[in-house]
């Protein structure tokens, strides 16, 4: 029996794409399987977003902070 090792997306492919139709992924800061965190402005100033997946288990903990 064969195992393949499962690999991370290549998150950096998403720079260029909108977050919620109003966030530009500018810059591919890092992550892993289960999340990823691009630069991005927040009106005038730089911000940090955390992008996972909506089903992930943490997801609405994480919403509520």
């Amino acid at each position: 029996m064969s195992v393949t090792p499962k690999r991370s997306p290549d998150w950096s492919e998403w720079e260029g794409e909108f977050a919620d139709g109003q966030f530009l992924l500018e810059q591919y800061l890092g992550g892993g399987e289960s999340s990823v965190v691009f630069l991005t402005h927040f009106g005038s100033e730089r911000a940090a977003i955390k992008l996972m997946p909506a089903g992930h288990a943490l997801a609405a903990d994480l919403m509520e902070r």
